[in-house]
């Protein structure tokens, strides 16, 4: 039967069937749960509601916001603040005002919600003396010298304004105050007990001042408290020395606990008991982790402990939670529609070429959880966003290659607030605010 002979005769089971041809399970799509939600119409109405029923269930589908979100450059690639030698914008970060700060190996701009545009922190080229403000003042330590950078390796900014600096080729971190005035938070000396800092890689700060820091090279984590103590909480030579390898990224939940992601595992640090734990072993879930190697990736937390990663051998996304449950919440067939068939070509050089079709997600490059426990995806080379509900039903918000009049090659360095607000930035196309995201 056609959709239309189906809708002429209020059949619902038909016309869902045409509508929607499969149901993916938990997490549902929105198309999905709907046919659902008409198949139970379906069976407890009498038959002369059936059509009053079919149009509310057919204008929610339609009325559901689909691209509807504003795109707007905030900044332009040929924008002056932009022009200095050597400058890559590679990472952006939010603070709690909404305030947008772009960091570069060479350079840090702050972007306020209004769209003011500042230059806060850069490196002089020829002298790499680290110059701070609009008047390039030269940032000194309490003795006078100038702080001398070959490139800024990673940047934390404070709530306050402060900004914490990974100054990679010198093994140390730097903290500069509002007022320009620096002091060096850890050097390549550690905890100067005989643990070294070596390639400082991951850096962040908790809701109190405590600073934690990762050594690339040294494979360990260290914390220097507000009142200047260090202290190593964990390296390759002690428990779980085989897994804490290259620690590359630090976030916190609620309770100020510290979740370290390395290159072969995610640790936690309790803040209430002072211990370090592998979060769990991917050994214990062969089958949620089969068909690669751990490696994870784009870790975040939300309100209520759990733990969302990605890993580099698929498009997925896992779920840990607090009693111990891991399950795969998301993968490449995006809201279920999505698929992809990929053939190898070209002789011995082995080139892969694919076709896509429906709401295909590539490699997860960005995952975020707002306080309603909606979860957002985004990818960069799909250039499209995805959101899951606090029910579990998946919806994708945005293409950008669907939108009319907009072209960019990637949605690189994608970063959303919880007020809906999406940021991706492209070098050779500026960077860019995507909004309103639903986060109701």
């Amino acid at each position: 039967m056609s959709l239309w002979s189906a809708l002429a005769s209020a059949k619902l089971d038909e016309i869902f069937w045409e509508l929607f041809p499969r149901d993916v399970g938990f997490p549902m799509t929105l198309l999905s749960f709907n046919k659902l939600f008409a198949k139970r119409v379906h069976d407890s109405l009498p038959w002369g509601l059936h059509r009053s029923a079919l149009l509310i269930v057919l204008l929610t589908v339609m009325a559901w916001p689909v691209n509807a979100q504003e795109i707007t450059r905030i900044m332009a690639p040929d924008d002056p603040l932009l022009d200095i030698p050597n400058v890559h914008l590679d990472s952006q970060q939010l603070d709690a005002a909404g305030n947008l700060y772009v960091h570069s190996s060479s350079s840090i701009l702050r972007i306020t919600p209004g769209g003011v545009r500042a230059l806060l922190l850069r490196i002089d080229i020829a002298t790499r003396a680290l110059l701070f403000g609009p008047d390039a003042t030269a940032v000194t330590v309490a003795n006078g010298q100038p702080i001398l950078v070959e490139m800024l390796g990673g940047s934390f900014v404070d709530d306050d304004g402060s900004i914490y600096l990974i100054d990679r080729e010198a093994n140390r971190v730097l903290h500069l105050a509002v007022d320009g005035s620096a002091e060096i938070v850890i050097d390549g000396s550690g905890d100067g007990a005989g643990n070294a800092l070596l390639r400082p890689s991951a850096l962040a700060v908790d809701s109190t001042g405590n600073v934690y820091v990762g050594g690339a090279e040294s494979n360990n984590l260290f914390l220097v408290t507000t009142n200047g103590t260090v202290t190593q909480l964990v390296d390759r030579n002690g428990t779980n020395d085989e897994l804490f390898i290259r620690p590359e990224a630090i976030i916190f939940d609620e309770q100020d606990n510290a979740y370290v992601t390395t290159t072969r595992a995610i640790f936690k640090y309790s803040s209430s008991d002072e211990a370090i734990t592998q979060l769990f072993d991917p050994d214990d879930y062969p089958e949620q982790l089969a068909g690669g190697s751990f490696n994870p990736g784009n870790v975040t937390v939300d309100k209520l402990g759990n733990v969302y990663f990605t890993r580099s051998s698929d498009s997925g996304l896992f779920l840990f939670t607090p009693d111990g449950e891991l399950t795969k919440i998301f993968d490449s067939f995006g809201d279920g529609t999505g698929d992809r068939e990929c053939t190898v070509t070209g002789g011995g050089f082995h080139i892969l070429t694919c076709e896509y079709w429906g709401n295909y997600i590539g490699n997860i490059s960005y995952v975020h959880v707002d306080p309603n426990l909606n979860i957002f995806i985004a990818s960069t080379g799909n250039k499209n966003i995805f959101k899951i509900d606090a029910r579990g039903v998946i919806s994708q918000l945005i293409n950008l290659d669907e939108v009319d009049n907009f072209h960019v090659n990637l949605m690189n360095n994608p970063i959303m607030d919880n007020s809906g607000n999406f940021y991706f930035m492209n070098l050779s196309d500026g960077i860019f605010r995507l909004a309103p995201l639903p986060v109701q």
